[in-house]
């Protein structure tokens, strides 16, 4: 019986097969990689999209709301303080801070100076306060490599001391901050009596409308009046008196006359807008809020690099304001030069636009191609008109948006 020879590969044929195979893993691999990459890329600036439209939401409606103090905004509540330069001998007739000291009981009005020497939070004499990032002026360059958490002192003007105290996590250097205060655009109708202090409800289903010791305005078409609400709330009528909440300096005084009958109850926000450390370790944008005695701070947008703002100032014409925004200035060079709060105030009160440039990334890395320091041009984006010097090779994918706001309580006599 004969046997076949048994047949099997050759050598050769088995390492083109081999070769053959290799070529075919390293094209999977190959493939599998770009698309690995455009799913990343197609990821993060969704998120970028995402979070940019989320940023801009926040700030935007806040800053379009700067300066509603009721029927009327803050410059035309404070109108004989505002033009010409005010002075304390200048009478504030419409407006009444119950959370700025009398230093004056005799003359039973708020004066610019009262305004001015009132705590950080309740200095609703500025609707809009800036505080530039030192070194990030237009034409200046901020590296984000290596950024921590700033002091105080590396804002100009200095940020707040209790603010700044308060709040966590703090902000992160080379990014502006921005305070504002302003009454909600949502109220409810009440019935003010002056004699008594006090206010009741008109609807019985508004009763929970006022939270024990937060701010509240009152306002008509005549006047404007701030407060704290007391500690403890309940039922329709609520009285407020001095100390009261913690933080009222005092009774309501002549200026709140023209508030006697109907008039409209808001909540007063008081707001700070940073850039810190979000709980991911990623830079996000935070909002804090004045509750009670003390800042408080919530995580709105992960993936906010950092804010610039400039502002548009009305300078007017023969001391009075004309509706329209003459330059932009950063925070700093807004109040070069002025030496007293009276007249920082009065300058912040000519604010009628504000430039916003926001740098988004993404949360992780993106599939972009990593920076070369040595390549010109590669590697900086511009916010605003501020240089932004990326990091070396983190593969993170970066976007800048801007948009100009007009501060419609301020422009045109509103």
């Amino acid at each position: 019986m004969n046997l076949k020879k048994s047949q099997g590969f050759s050598l050769i044929e088995l390492m083109i097969a081999m070769a053959l195979a290799s070529f075919l893993l390293i094209g999977l691999v190959q493939i599998f990689g770009a698309s690995r990459q455009a799913y990343q890329t197609s990821v993060g600036i969704s998120r970028i999209q995402e979070g940019g439209r989320f940023a801009f939401e926040f700030l935007l409606r806040d800053m379009r709301m700067a300066g509603h103090l009721g029927w009327a905004n803050d410059v035309a509540r404070m109108f004989p303080a505002t033009y010409p330069a005010p002075n304390a001998a200048v009478r504030v007739a419409q407006l009444d801070n119950l959370l700025a000291a009398d230093d004056n009981p005799a003359d039973q009005y708020n004066s610019a100076a009262e305004l001015s020497a009132s705590a950080f939070p309740f200095r609703f004499d500025m609707a809009v306060q800036g505080f530039e990032s030192n070194n990030t002026a237009p034409g200046q360059t901020v590296a984000l490599a290596g950024r921590v958490a700033g002091a105080a002192t590396d804002w100009t003007p200095n940020l707040d001391p209790t603010l700044f105290a308060n709040i966590s996590p703090k902000p992160l250097r080379g990014s502006d901050v921005l305070v504002m205060r302003f009454l909600g655009q949502d109220g409810v109708p009440v019935t003010f009596d002056k004699d008594n202090n006090r206010f009741t409800y008109q609807q019985a289903t508004d009763e929970n409308f006022v939270v024990a010791s937060r701010y509240y305005g009152i306002a008509n078409y005549g006047a404007a009046a701030l407060f704290q609400a007391p500690a403890a709330v309940s039922g329709t009528q609520i009285t407020v008196v001095a100390g009261s909440g913690g933080n009222n300096q005092r009774v309501f005084q002549d200026a709140s006359e023209k508030l006697r009958g109907t008039v409209m109850l808001y909540p007063a926000n008081i707001y700070a807008y940073y850039v810190g450390l979000g709980a991911s370790g990623v830079p996000s944008l935070f909002r804090a809020s004045f509750v009670g005695s003390a800042w408080s701070s919530e995580e709105l947008v992960e993936g906010v690099e950092l804010i610039q703002l400039t502002y548009g100032r009305d300078t007017g014409t023969a001391n009075l304001p004309d509706g329209s925004v003459d330059t932009y200035q950063t925070a700093d060079a807004l109040v070069a030069g002025l030496t007293t709060e009276a007249d920082r105030a009065a300058r912040w009160r000519s604010v009628g636009a504000v430039r916003l440039g926001v740098l988004m990334r993404s949360p992780e890395r993106a599939g972009t191609p990593d920076r070369q320091e040595t390549v010109a041009a590669v590697g900086r984006l511009h916010v605003g008109r501020t240089i932004i010097d990326l990091p070396e090779g983190d593969g993170i994918l970066r976007r800048p948006y801007e948009s100009t706001v007009a501060l419609r309580n301020r422009l045109y006599g509103n």
